[in-house]
């Protein structure tokens, strides 16, 4: 018992840190996507007029089509060199490989995050 008990506390930082920059965020955009700033009311006009409006539904069907056509070259992609990697076999060249990419998607973020920088 014990043992679960410090296994709980150890992850209960994990647990605030997820509460306080994954869920609060997304409920309070949930929350607030019905309020308008117009009537001050309550509702879901601001829903009605983005899936009524040509222009939010053109963004629609290109974000989706953005999204399929990049996941299909992605997986394509990540086939042909899983197999190949495959073929290779266990050597060195395969662990470092591995290795390497492993290390390297870790900080795909940061290119992104430094683009956008002011």
């Amino acid at each position: 018992m014990k043992g679960k008990t410090l296994a709980s506390l150890l992850l209960l930082p994990f647990v605030l840190f997820w509460i306080a920059f994954q869920l609060a965020p997304l409920l309070w955009i949930a929350i607030n996507s019905f309020w308008s700033d117009i009537n001050e009311r309550c509702g879901i006009d601001n829903y009605s007029d983005i899936l009524t409006s040509p222009f939010y539904l053109q963004a629609f069907r290109l974000s989706l089509d953005i999204s399929l056509w990049s996941s299909v070259y992605g997986l394509l992609i990540a086939l042909m060199a899983g197999y190949s990697l495959h073929k290779l076999g266990t050597g060195r060249f395969q662990r470092f490989l591995l290795s390497f990419t492993n290390m390297t998607s870790n900080f795909a973020g940061v290119p992104l995050a430094l683009s956008c920088s002011d």
